[in-house]
Parts: C-alpha cells; structure tokens; sequence
C-alpha cells in the first residue's frame, strides 16, 4: 500500500480512515508505524462493527514511535 492504513473507523455502515497524525518534518523522524488491521480481516475475525466487548470505541488507536532530534529547535524565538 501507501503506508497508511486502510481504516481507523469501523461501524456497521461506516469504514474510512478519517484519523491521523500529522508531524513536521523538522526535527521530528517518524521511527515506526504500529500495524493497523484492514477492514477484510476485521470483517474476517466477524466483527460486524466497534464498538464491542473488545474494542471499546469505533476509531482503532492509532500508534507511532517518533524521534524527536535534540539538534533542531522545536519552538523558534520570536
């Protein structure tokens, strides 16, 4: 794919990705992308839709490791 994930909401009559992260690229490296599960091997594993007993909201978290390198000011002087 794209390296984005196909889906981070999933209800019976709704599936989209409609969350995300947004870094600069400045100072900051994105290091990892935690797996996120296609809406196929939701429906796979027979959920109809979020939440459920296992998934206690509709939007699945979406997780990253970042870098954030010492070198590069975050916060500019004014």
């Amino acid at each position: 794919g794209d390296g984005f994930p196909e889906i981070s909401n999933y209800t019976e009559d709704f599936k989209a990705l409609i969350d995300h992260i947004f870094i600069s690229t400045n100072g900051i490296e994105l290091v990892a992308l935690k797996e996120m599960p296609t809406a196929k091997q939701t429906s796979d594993s027979g959920y109809i839709g979020f939440p459920c007993d296992e998934f206690p909201s509709d939007h699945l978290p979406l997780c990253v490791d970042l870098l954030l390198k010492s070198h590069v000011p975050l916060i500019y002087p004014v």
